[in-house]
């Protein structure tokens, strides 16, 4: 903003803000007569911790020899949410007793994320398909990608001791394995 003073005298200005996320490059001074100076509203590093949403703030500049000419402006900001891309990994896996959660990639990374298996929490161990969904839960971010895990069952081994040799004509028999 452009502060003009158009009188004949000097002047004593003042500008006020009231939120932290904005700051102003002077609060006052004085003003001769035919001058101007500049003052720059901007926003800061406290933008960063606010969460997503709109908001407002007014500046007031105001001439405080004769109140003159006082005026506020708005200043507005609005926080979006940052996109993240979400990548799932270890989608197959082949049963061993074991859990079988998926790996989880973010760009930008890392992020914080919840990674669910048709709706619950832990990762399942039984063979089957589950779907997976990873949605990223940090503050100010979003992002999210769905799959399936696949558990394929697991090759089956029956071991026995050899047999004794039988002759043929013997009788059948039967044999037990765990």
């Amino acid at each position: 903003y452009i502060l003009t003073n158009s009188g004949e005298t000097e002047l004593e200005w003042s500008a006020d803000k009231t939120a932290d996320w904005v700051s102003l490059s002077a609060s006052g001074g004085t003003l001769a007569a035919g001058a101007s100076t500049s003052v720059v509203v901007s926003i800061n590093g406290e933008a960063a911790s606010l969460p997503v949403g709109d908001y407002d703030d007014t500046v007031s500049f105001s001439n405080l020899t004769n109140n003159n000419g006082n005026t506020i402006r708005g200043v507005e900001l609005t926080v979006k949410s940052i996109p993240v891309s979400v990548t799932l990994g270890d989608l197959t896996a082949v049963y061993d007793g074991n859990p079988k959660p998926v790996s989880v990639i973010t760009d930008p990374s890392p992020r914080e994320v919840s990674v669910t298996y048709g709706g619950q929490p832990d990762a399942p161990i039984n063979a089957g398909e589950y779907p997976v969904l990873a949605t990223v839960t940090q503050v100010g971010h979003t992002g999210s990608a769905s799959g399936a895990l696949v558990i394929a069952k697991a090759d089956q081994t029956i071991e026995f001791a050899e047999l004794a040799p039988l002759p043929y004509e013997h009788v059948p028999f039967a044999l037990g394995a765990t």
